[in-house]
């Protein structure tokens, strides 16, 4: 990489670094309950935690667990192994405000809905509320958002490959990012957007590199480690095992014919042995058997009795919510990756050959079917977008030869639509339309401030209400603006020679 390319890539995963972790939400997934023991006691039972989340149950052995893969909680534990200060400190303050006040703390959550005040009283009973709010700061700034920001390098990078100019392969790399669901959805601790990451840099490197042992076994292991986040990442790893098998280019001395086909067999699958041992061994640690799944063991609910475990056969209308509703819709979400549609036909072949456009199309498509046959997608009313966040880079990529055909005019105007829609989104966090609604008549808002608002009468009672945004937003616009200006500088310096 040239040092020009290197400096503009820093530039861009710093800007949206910044960005991303301006915009964190507080929410408190499942998977930051084992993130957080993990971190504090090097164990991923949620004992303490159990009936704070619905997600947690406990299992035959009388430990507690949360009922999804526990990659995303391990990822996670890495940066708050570093915040344990914090943690520890947040948590002591609260227990000593409870100690300090004999009775039922106040609970005040001006919030219409009936869960999110439970959960905050209860938090605030046990003496939580500060340590989840610290925790889920970390890990939405320290894992969340630097690596969506990579995403967005990878995008860059993989553009600049295919002969786009630095600053609008950097460009697309950011709208990536800022004009798609992945702008909302790394606001916290979520499995599926970290199980599209790896998705989608594990294809990078058996696209963009030769079938090196070394690529080879790395993208194995990211292909692995998707499963470790959810059990969806099966259909992602046999797409990228077809790709590494087939696909990837020729490394210099392979062997040919079947003795090629059995090399890149192995190599990908010894990369992605150790993510998927890993899993079975905590499978038998906390259920008993390797083969034991949590969603067998977890107390029925209104979608786990369909099927098996609440995966049945695909649902024609959740096919159609999956794609199109306006509460979780991948493309009601981001309009802008409906050009990937006529982005199969536009893809340039020396980018990407009919057959591979053919392969990445049947990923799309079996991946949309697994995720309409899990009951469960249903419930994505009530968090947004999740299950087809893997999708959203690809269909990314099938957009921008469509972008780069269009006429300015009508490109600037598609750009700021699928910006306006995902900014909406990543402030206010409901549907598409009560989320611009909300935007363009009570102005811009940032999540973690608007959970300010609601809960100040317990911690800053002045900034009760709808507390402004604008000195955060103007500050980090500062910080960016100082990222690119010397490039601005340089480049007017040029032109004026």
């Amino acid at each position: 990489m040239s040092h020009p390319d290197s400096r503009l890539g820093l530039r861009l995963v710093v800007s949206l670094w910044i960005v991303l972790s301006l915009h964190f939400a507080t929410n408190i997934s499942r998977e930051l309950y084992p993130a957080i023991t993990l971190a504090e006691r090097g164990t991923l039972a949620v004992d303490e935690y159990t009936g704070l989340h619905p997600d947690i149950f406990v299992a035959p052995s009388g430990r507690a667990f949360i009922n999804n893969n526990p990659g995303a909680s391990v990822v996670a534990a890495v940066p708050l192994v570093l915040a344990r200060p914090l943690l520890a400190a947040a948590e002591r303050a609260a227990r000593r405000r409870l100690a300090e006040n004999p009775g039922p703390p106040a609970a005040v959550y001006d919030d219409p809905r009936p869960n999110r005040q439970r959960f905050f009283r209860e938090a605030r009973e046990r003496g939580l509320d500060l340590k989840f709010g610290v925790a889920a700061a970390v890990s939405a700034v320290g894992v969340m958002a630097p690596l969506t920001a990579l995403l967005g390098w990878l995008m860059y990078r993989v553009l600049r490959s295919r002969g786009l100019a630095p600053r609008r392969a950097a460009m697309y790399g950011a709208l990536s990012v800022v004009a798609t669901p992945v702008f909302f959805r790394a606001a916290y601790l979520n499995h599926n957007h970290l199980l599209g990451i790896a998705v989608f840099a594990s294809f990078v490197l058996l696209w963009q590199r030769a079938a090196t042992t070394a690529t080879l076994v790395a993208a194995g292991a990211l292909a692995g480690l998707g499963v470790t986040m959810d059990y969806s990442g099966v259909v992602p790893a046999a797409f990228l095992g077809w790709w590494a098998i087939f696909e990837t280019r020729r490394a210099e001395g392979e062997p040919a014919g079947l003795a090629a086909l059995a090399r890149r067999t192995a190599w990908f699958g010894a990369g992605s042995a150790g993510p998927l041992l890993a899993l079975l061994g905590y499978q038998w640690w906390a259920f008993g058997a390797p083969l034991t799944v949590p969603q067998s063991l977890m107390p029925p609910t209104e979608y786990s009795v369909h099927g098996f475990s609440g995966m049945s056969v695909p649902q024609l209308d959740l096919i159609g919510q999956n794609l199109f509703d306006v509460r979780f819709g991948l493309f009601a979400f981001g309009p802008l990756l409906l050009l990937a549609l006529p982005g199969l036909w536009l893809m340039p072949r020396t980018w990407l050959t009919r057959r591979q456009t053919a392969v990445i199309a049947a990923y799309f498509v079996g991946f949309l079917l697994f995720c309409s046959a899990n009951q469960f997608a249903r419930l994505q009313w009530n968090t947004g977008l999740r299950y087809l966040l893997p999708l959203v880079p690809f269909c990314f990529l099938y957009a921008v030869p469509v972008l780069e055909r269009l006429p300015a005019v009508p490109r600037r105007w598609m750009l700021a639509l699928a910006i306006t829609v995902s900014w909406a989104l990543a402030m206010a966090r409901e549907s598409v339309a009560e989320s611009l609604l909300r935007v363009f008549v009570a102005g811009p808002e940032l999540p973690w401030l608007t959970v300010i608002g609601k809960t100040a009468p317990q911690y800053v009672p002045f900034l009760e209400g709808a507390p402004s945004p604008l000195a955060a937003l103007a500050l980090a616009a500062a910080a960016v603006a100082a990222l690119w200006w010397p490039l601005g500088a340089a480049r007017r310096s040029t032109e004026t020679q």
